[in-house]
C-alpha cells in the first residue's frame, strides 16, 4: 500500500458501525470488549469516559502513529492515525467487528450503518479562509467578506 506520509501531515483510516439500539453501557460490558482489544494491541493502555457516555481506549498519541477504539451509545468506533499501511488498519478494524457481537452484544439486525473514512489533515499557517476562497471560489456577493480577518 501507498504511504501518505509524503502527502499529508496525517492521515487516518476510521471505522464506524452505528446501531438502531442503544448499546450497553454497562461497566462490564464495555470494560470487556475493550480488554478484546487489548488482548490484540496491547499499546492500548489509555482508557477514559466522555461526559456524552462514550467510552475511549487509545495507545500514547506522541508517538505519531496509533491506534484508537470507542463505544459511544449508539456507535462503535475504530481508527488508525498514520498507520503503516492500510491494510494495518483494516485489521484491526475487523477485530472491533468480529468481537463486537460477543463483547458488546450487537447483532446484524441492529447494524444501522458502517462507514469506512479514510481521512487527510494538512496544515496551514495562513488565512485558512482566503486559502478556501481561493480553491472555491466566491460569488461576487461575498466577495468583501474574503478581505475580512
Amino acid at each position: 500500500m501507498t504511504s501518505y506520509h509524503s502527502l499529508a501531515d496525517d492521515f487516518y483510516v476510521n471505522m464506524n458501525l452505528s446501531t438502531e439500539m442503544e448499546l450497553s453501557g454497562s461497566r462490564e460490558t464495555i470494560l470487556h470488549y475493550f480488554e478484546q482489544m487489548q488482548k490484540i494491541y496491547p499499546q492500548m493502555r489509555n482508557f477514559y469516559a466522555r461526559e456524552k457516555g462514550d467510552f475511549v481506549l487509545e495507545e500514547d498519541k506522541d508517538r505519531g502513529s496509533y491506534r484508537w477504539c470507542s463505544v459511544e451509545p449508539r456507535r462503535i468506533c475504530s481508527g488508525y492515525v498514520n498507520p503503516g499501511s492500510i491494510d494495518e488498519a483494516l485489521v484491526q478494524h475487523r477485530h472491533a467487528l468480529e468481537i463486537a457481537p460477543y463483547g458488546l452484544s450487537v447483532s446484524t439486525l441492529d447494524c444501522e450503518a458502517l462507514d469506512f473514512l479514510i481521512g487527510f489533515d494538512f496544515s496551514y499557517r495562513g488565512n485558512q479562509n482566503e486559502l478556501i476562497a481561493e480553491a472555491l471560489g466566491v460569488c461576487p456577493a461575498f466577495e468583501k467578506l474574503s478581505t475580512m480577518s
